[in-house]
């Protein structure tokens, strides 16, 4: 029978291997660890060549660069559609007060005023939304390894927590340790939770956006022809080009996908703890 927990540990072992971070063999056979000249040595060669790298990324500006603008290009997106949604705010209650305002220069004046506010916010959501295909494009191989690795990893914390409680029962283990794993699982799980958050942030502000364009068809009757023009054309562009953060074209990253990845963490982490419990 195929030994799932084997396989794991098994990929786990060679890519600290490979990473130098184990400076010992495992025998595959026994189980049992031993400590080699080859293993020792190839570890310490790792580490130095790392070590050494890391002043050529420095000199190059390499790793300045990308310390200085991480997360802004996110921040960029959430500062741009909030204000979109702020500025649609604006225009709708304006819209409205056209209603009780009939006299006919300030009535053509304020139209055409929305109108080439709107226009603009249709614009920059155009642009939006091609600045999303592009970092789709360019980031979705990094995209689809963050949630492989943080799938994986929030069923092995599960799994490992578990078996280490299990077999720890009966033995005397100190508070630190368990107080230490905690903290980190919880630090993982902030991190990752802040994150998806971010996403949904995102996503949320362009709904709310395109919730309050549909209220243009409770005030909508009666205005300037071209506002009435750019508010149904604006419609239309939305519901052509929703905006959507795919990934590598395979899924779009929202809630009804996480809620899918937190209920296939839960069943396949409940799997592993069957297998441990029935063959343990």
């Amino acid at each position: 029978m195929y030994d799932i927990v084997q396989s794991m540990l098994r990929i786990s072992y060679y890519y600290s291997r490979f990473l130098g971070v184990l400076n010992f063999e495992i025998d595959s056979k026994t189980g049992y660890a031993r400590i080699t000249t080859q293993s020792t040595i190839y570890a310490a060669v790792v580490n130095v060549v790392l070590v050494c790298l890391f002043p050529l990324l420095t000199q190059s500006e390499l790793l300045h660069i990308l310390w200085k603008n991480a997360g802004q290009l996110h921040e960029y997106l959430i500062l741009v559609v909030m204000g979109m949604r702020q500025e649609l705010r604006s225009v709708l209650s304006q819209t409205r007060y056209l209603e009780e305002e009939r006299r006919k220069a300030t009535f053509m004046i304020k139209c055409c005023t929305l109108a080439d506010q709107l226009e603009a916010i249709a614009r920059r959501q155009s642009e939006l939304q091609k600045l999303v295909d592009l970092m789709s494009t360019i980031f979705g191989i990094q995209g689809i390894c963050i949630a492989s690795s943080s799938y994986i990893s929030c069923i092995g914390s599960i799994y490992f927590t578990f078996s280490a409680i299990k077999r720890s029962a009966g033995m005397t283990c100190e508070l630190n340790v368990y107080m230490l794993s905690g903290i980190v699982i919880g630090v993982y799980l902030l991190d990752l939770g802040i994150t998806i958050d971010n996403t949904f942030t995102v996503l949320d502000d362009h709904n709310e956006l395109e919730q309050l364009l549909e209220e243009y068809s409770s005030f909508g009757i009666g205005l300037d022809k071209r506002l009435e023009t750019v508010f149904e054309s604006f419609q239309l562009q939305l519901a052509r080009h929703r905006l959507e953060i795919p990934i590598l074209g395979l899924y779009n990253m929202d809630k009804t996908m996480a809620i899918s990845m937190t209920n296939s963490i839960i069943l396949n982490s409940i799997v592993l703890i069957q297998y441990e419990l029935k063959y343990s």
